[in-house]
């Protein structure tokens, strides 16, 4: 058979060449193959990343090649046309095993951090972020290609750094520099919870070309690209026939537009596999090793990395090609520069591409000129004089580039801990102190604002993504239940969080909750409400939170429903609060089979603003805490012997909400609200934060009181909690003293003092009440079980044990995160609430809502004419001079 062998070549992307090999009427490339009736192509594919080849065949009517046999496959092969795509079902082969496993593979979601800034404590801060979805298998190599086509950086021009953010805090993270670094990275990611919102953060660096002859380049490449043309396979080893002009004209009329090489049918595809080894071609045209040269030649030679500079550069890191990531970062930069020089300096151009600075004197010979490296952000310095030549007398410590923007980056740090109060006061003090600056107060408040919003937002903008943090808060935290309510015009009214991890703590913790609200002191104001019990160790534990625009009936009966959504309620349950008629009346509605009580704290307040005498009130206080009726009702004759108004005012409210020995459930120890009220104090300085800031502010502190308890439960060996291990050594010294009879096998007669208390160890049981209240052991009872030699643990309520105090901080509360980390979906991202419907008053906001009537009050009269405190000068009578208003105040 006469042989014919026609080699074509298509203009394709970069890197590629593409060969056609056509045969006519000739066997396959395998012996076993039919012979093909129809004029058959061989496609040979010669890429930096592989070589393959694929069988295809003409079909006469439709004009269209279609594969026959492959035999390798490309992968990661740059920008070039798609290529795997799985063959239709009625005409699948059997695949490979690494075909199988290509088809099988997995994505997975990066995160790219970039054109960011890193603090002194490594956080990357103020940077741009973007998604895309990666092969899990990805190469090192692959990765950093996808990696500057997001970005849109040209990687002949620049060079990145790739870190793995694993938040560390003493680093920058995990250099990502091979495939087993990207690997392990991913593996992460994937399996391990805490590090799912990691993300690569990407440092970017101007390349410098070095001094090597484009000369040995060229040669070097050039010997490359022959060792890789000797590498194309050979296709078949039949002789072929020559062409005849039929197949010309048929593959002719074959349109060939743009980038693409060949139209294929959509239930076909070329299915190639790469090949380790093969036998080489000898007919191949001259032309692919040629234009392979000629596009290697072209490339720039290896660069060395230059920083990329930010807004904090010094003057001593700044040179001509020095490169900024913005032009925000040089206007910031040079700014700083005149602020530490005392020196002014003038725009003269400002524009998209240029930026030009000179002196304010017009004889100093200082300046800069810097423009924009082609389409990207990046700007390039291109003239630099930093020697100033200016007269003293022009220096200034009034700096008009000293704005309240930049003031805020000085300031940012201050603000970030909530418990440290600043104020323009500090401001300018510390400015002047720090760089001498003389500023004005209104600019220092105008600072504050803007560090205020740079860390979680403008006030306004809190309220904007409400949603998208409640959301972000349950993802994060399984279990946790949110709500939030709006008006028909989507105004903010309230809203209602609970985190999963105080629900489940909940369940271990006594059947009591204290509720009370307290005004917060942001820009619009409002009440947060906050509802605590107490733990094994008789510490605070917040139980939910709540945020309306004041207390009233209808704010804490919605948030009672909500109270009720997240934890049920549950037997014998109690609530603790102050004498608020909206509390009760919510109590009511939501909780009718549980009892309220109130805080004796607050009613014995209101008998100070009575004026009632301190013996009626410690009369009082020893009612209210006895445990015996019949002693409670000794006491409350006494109060009415000695003040019967007072009495009847206490009467008024029924003895069963402030009385322990009258009340229908187990109020344990907590007889006031002041736990809640230690809530108040710890989020004092929080309360002046916008919502987000301080949500963001409860949240760092529940982390860290479930982390440390949970530690200290840990590390206890005791069989109950440290607080009732101290209460019981305490109340060991007397009952050690005491004279136990034992009855029988269970009960015990105890005598103190002359009286007899009978113990009934299997009840739990004492006359005093104290044992069966508390649900602890009281001192008789320790007696009765010394006796016995039995633990005292033992007879402790299962609320006291380690087992529950371990079980109560269970599980963790984990942080949301930086809104730059935030997957939401758009249906919550949509969901804008909008500022409720208060009018925000002018002036100082009001930090202190009311002076009790029982706290002396602060100010202070000095009269202007004698000096003297206690009186102004219109009520003087130790001047010398008449004032016209002051002979009322003389006697005659």
């Amino acid at each position: 058979m006469a042989t014919g062998k026609t080699s074509l070549t298509i203009g394709v992307p970069l890197l590629w060449e593409w060969h056609f090999l056509l045969w006519d009427d000739v066997s396959g490339p395998h012996s076993h193959e039919p012979a093909h009736p129809s004029p058959i192509f061989i496609l040979v594919v010669a890429s930096k990343e592989g070589l393959g080849r694929s069988t295809l065949e003409l079909d006469q009517p439709s004009k269209k090649l279609r594969p026959v046999q492959s035999d390798m496959m490309i992968e990661g092969a740059g920008k070039g046309p798609t290529l795997y795509r799985r063959p239709a079902e009625k005409k699948r082969r059997k695949l490979s095993p690494f075909e199988e496993r290509f088809w099988r593979m997995k994505t997975i979601c990066i995160i790219v951090a970039f054109n960011g800034r890193w603090t002194e404590d490594y956080k990357y801060l103020d940077h741009q972020t973007k998604l895309f979805l990666a092969l899990e298998s990805i190469q090192f190599e692959d990765f950093v290609k996808q990696i500057f086509e997001l970005i849109e950086l040209d990687s002949e021009k620049f060079e990145i750094l790739i870190w793995f953010d694993i938040n560390l805090g003493t680093s920058k993270g995990m250099l990502v520099s091979k495939d087993l670094d990207l690997h392990t990275c991913i593996e992460l990611l994937k399996t391990h919870s805490l590090f799912k919102s990691c993300r690569f953060i990407v440092d970017i660096s101007e390349r410098v070309f070095a001094s090597t002859s484009n000369e040995h380049a060229n040669t070097k490449t050039q010997h490359d690209n022959q060792e890789r043309c000797q590498q194309i396979v050979e296709v078949d080893m039949v002789e072929a026939q020559p062409l005849n002009e039929e197949v010309h004209q048929t593959f002719d009329s074959i349109q060939v537009e743009g980038q693409s090489i060949i139209e294929i049918d959509n239930e076909q595809a070329l299915g190639i596999q790469v090949l380790e080894s093969a036998p080489v071609i000898e007919v191949v045209a001259d032309k692919t090793c040629t234009q392979i040269t000629k596009r290697r030649s072209n490339l720039k030679q290896k660069e060395s990395p230059t920083t990329i500079l930010r807004e904090n550069a010094s003057l001593d890191q700044i040179k001509v090609g020095s490169v900024f990531d913005k032009k925000k970062s040089i206007i910031n930069c040079f700014s700083n520069v005149a602020i530490k020089g005392h020196f002014e300096f003038k725009v003269v151009r400002s524009s998209s591409t240029r930026y030009s600075l000179t002196c304010n004197d017009d004889r100093c010979r200082w300046c800069v000129r810097a423009f924009r490296i082609k389409d990207s952000t990046l700007f390039k310095i291109v003239k630099l004089e930093k020697k100033h030549d200016c007269s003293v007398n022009t220096r200034k410590a009034d700096q008009r580039h000293a704005t309240s923007k930049l003031i805020s980056g000085y300031i940012i740090d201050n603000l970030r801990d909530p418990r440290f109060e600043v104020t323009p006061a500090f401001v300018m003090a510390e400015m002047q102190k720090l760089h001498g600056l003389d500023i004005g107060y209104h600019k220092a408040w105008r600072a504050i604002q803007h560090a205020s919003a740079l860390i979680r937002g403008s006030p306004e903008e809190n309220y904007e993504l409400l949603c998208s943090y409640l959301y972000m808060m349950t993802s994060k935290n399984p279990g946790t239940y949110t709500n939030i309510k709006i008006d028909d015009n989507n105004r903010f009214l309230y809203m209602f969080y609970a985190y999963g991890s105080s629900i489940a703590g909940w369940n271990h913790c006594r059947p009591v909750i204290a509720i009370d609200a307290t005004f917060l002191k942001s820009k619009y104001r409002g009440v947060l409400m906050i509802s605590v019990s107490k733990d094994a160790n008789n510490q605070i534990f917040p139980l939910a939170f709540g945020i309306a625009e004041s207390e009233n009936n209808n704010s804490y009966e919605w948030y009672f429903s909500q109270l009720r959504n997240a934890i049920g309620s549950r037997e014998n349950l109690i609530f603790l609060s102050d004498r608020h008629q909206a509390i009760a009346n919510g109590i009511v509605k939501v909780y009718p089979e549980s009892h309220h009580g109130i805080c004796i704290y607050h009613l014995e307040q209101n008998l100070k603003r009575r004026k009632v005498k301190s013996e009626v009130i410690k009369l009082f206080q020893s009612a209210a805490r006895v445990y015996k009726r019949k002693e409670f009702d000794i006491y409350m004759s006494d109060i009415a012997n000695v003040d019967k108004k007072t009495y009847d005012y206490l009467m008024e409210e029924p003895p069963e909400r402030w009385a322990r020995s009258c009340s229908p459930q187990r109020r344990y120890d907590m007889l006031t609200t002041n736990i809640v009220e230690s809530m108040n104090s710890v989020l004092l300085e929080a309360r002046e934060l916008p919502i987000l800031r301080m949500m963001d502010f409860i949240q760092v502190k529940l982390q860290h009181w479930f982390y440390e308890r949970r530690n200290k439960a840990e590390g206890t060996f005791y069989d109950v909690s440290c607080w009732v291990e101290e209460e019981l050594k305490n109340r060991i010294d007397l009952a050690f003293t005491l004279n136990v009879f034992p009855v029988d096998s269970w009960r015990s007669r105890v005598e103190e003092e002359g009286i007899t208390f009978l113990v009934d160890l299997n009840k739990r049981t004492c006359d005093c009440f104290q044992f069966q209240l508390d649900e602890l052991p009281c001192t008789h009872a320790i007696a009765a079980i010394e006796k016995r030699n039995i633990k005292k643990s033992d007879f402790c309520s299962h609320w006291y044990l380690k087992e529950s105090w371990l079980k109560t901080y269970e599980r963790q509360i984990h942080l949301i995160g930086h809104t730059d980390s935030w997957i939401v979906p758009e249906s919550v991202k949509s969901q804008i609430v909008k500022l409720p419907d208060f009018k925000v008053p002018p002036g100082r906001r009001q930090k202190i809502r009311h002076i009790p009537a029982t706290k002396p009050s602060k100010i202070t009269f000095k009269c202007g004419r004698c000096r003297r405190i206690g009186h102004n000068r219109t009520a003087c009578i130790y001047s010398p001079a008449l004032h016209p208003f002051s002979r009322k105040h003389r006697e005659e």
